[in-house]
């Protein structure tokens, strides 16, 4: 008995360690959004008025957090999480490609102030 509740301590460890692991900061989301943008760490140090071994840091722990070795996995990993938007969309067109209902009878996108239940 002893040794079901302490396995069952570990699994509740590691499914909390696992649920933290795709979990990023306000901060970290923002640098790899600029990362997605084509910035150096430099760059981004300039725009968030970082010095850029801060942004290396953050970007370490970035690949850490969502298990990859670089800046273009983490960019890819983070949009399919959600926690990044893909470039050349915008909100609306994201909302509207992921619900199924996204245009009107005439095939047009709706309008604005229309509104649009999401099935889920």
């Amino acid at each position: 008995m002893a040794q079901q509740s302490s396995s069952s301590q570990t699994e509740q460890g590691a499914a909390s360690l696992v649920d933290r692991s795709h979990t990023l900061t306000r901060r970290q989301i923002e640098i790899l959004h600029w990362v997605q943008e084509g910035k150096t760490a430099w760059e981004i140090g300039r725009i968030l008025n970082l010095t850029d071994r801060s942004v290396e840091g953050h970007l370490r722990r970035i690949y850490l957090r969502l298990n990859v070795r670089n800046k273009l996995r983490a960019v890819l990993r983070a949009q399919d999480l959600g926690l990044l938007r893909r470039p050349g969309r915008r909100a609306e067109e994201e909302r509207y490609a992921t619900s199924g209902s996204s245009s009107g009878s005439d095939g047009a996108p709706p309008r604005a102030g229309s509104v649009i239940q999401r099935s889920t």
